[in-house]
């Protein structure tokens, strides 16, 4: 009598629980990575936001000569440089060509003026020159370094 029971076997059970576990091991391994992959491309863009602010009013003051439009704090050349350093960059600006400044969203006035009241990171950026540093963040969850020059 036992013999002609259709039922599921405890064997076939485990079977499917462990495919299902393998399933759901995968799953997760992969959303994480897409969760690395995003937050890295959200810096990068960032990155480069700042940037085009930058260089955007940079081109402005040529025009104008107004000293207001370069907002952002004054930081030391040899902050800015070895910060640069701690990011792997060796390729980074002479002293004496362009002031850097900190951009700071604590400062809401100075991003507001440049457009970037959304960025929540703290930027070393140098109007003349294009360089733009992020000093809250320095490597994307991929390790990519968050540094870039105009060129």
């Amino acid at each position: 009598m036992l013999r002609d029971n259709k039922g599921v076997t405890l064997i076939a059970l485990t079977i499917t629980i462990i495919i299902l576990l393998i399933i759901a091991a995968v799953t997760i391994g992969g959303g994480n990575e897409s969760i690395k992959m995003t937050r890295s491309n959200k810096l990068l863009a960032e990155l480069d936001m700042v940037q085009h602010a930058c260089l955007e009013r940079y081109a402005e003051y040529k025009l104008t000569k107004n000293e207001n439009l370069l907002v952002g704090t004054v930081v030391e050349y040899n902050t800015a440089h070895s910060l640069a350093g701690e990011m792997g960059y060796t390729d980074f600006p002479a002293e004496g060509e362009g002031t850097f400044y900190e951009l700071n969203p604590e400062n809401s006035e100075a991003m507001e003026s440049l457009g970037l009241s959304q960025i929540e990171d703290t930027y070393i950026i140098n109007y003349e020159n294009g360089v733009v540093m992020n000093k809250t963040t320095q490597t994307t969850p991929l390790g990519t370094s968050l540094y870039k020059t105009a060129n």
